[in-house]
């Protein structure tokens, strides 16, 4: 049995590649699109977040970052980092046996700072407070 397992053993290594050309027509494209379990697989990660975190504007985020029920620093932070990150941001640590250099795309840190941001829960009767 060992050796024909061992002969059968490449043909599972093999990588398929091929084509599907599906036609899809309005009324299908439709009735997909309608459906709400598909419906959250068609927005994009900005529009899901704020349709979970129930901030879905800047305005909404600007009056949440205010009323955060953390310390009033962290908010000023959250709020400084949203607003004027943008740039890339160069890093370099020199060390006798280790040099690095890193590099940070500030657009992407503000989405993700943004995006945290909207679920931080807030103070009573302010905008987010679950």
């Amino acid at each position: 049995m060992l050796p024909i397992l061992g002969g059968l053993a490449p043909a599972f290594l093999l990588r398929m590649n091929g084509n599907l050309n599906l036609t899809v027509d309005d009324h299908m494209i439709s009735k997909i699109t309608e459906n709400p379990l598909i419906q959250p697989l068609l927005m994009d990660a900005d529009s899901l977040i704020g349709a979970t975190s129930s901030i879905g504007s800047d305005e909404e985020l600007e009056e949440h970052l205010k009323n955060l029920a953390l310390p009033e620093a962290i908010g000023h932070l959250l709020k400084v980092l949203v607003e004027e990150m943008g740039d890339e941001i160069g890093v370099s640590v020199t060390h006798p046996q280790l040099g690095l250099q890193m590099r940070v795309v500030g657009e992407g840190l503000k989405l993700v700072v943004k995006s945290i941001a909207k679920y931080m829960p807030s103070k009573e009767g302010g905008a987010g407070a679950h």
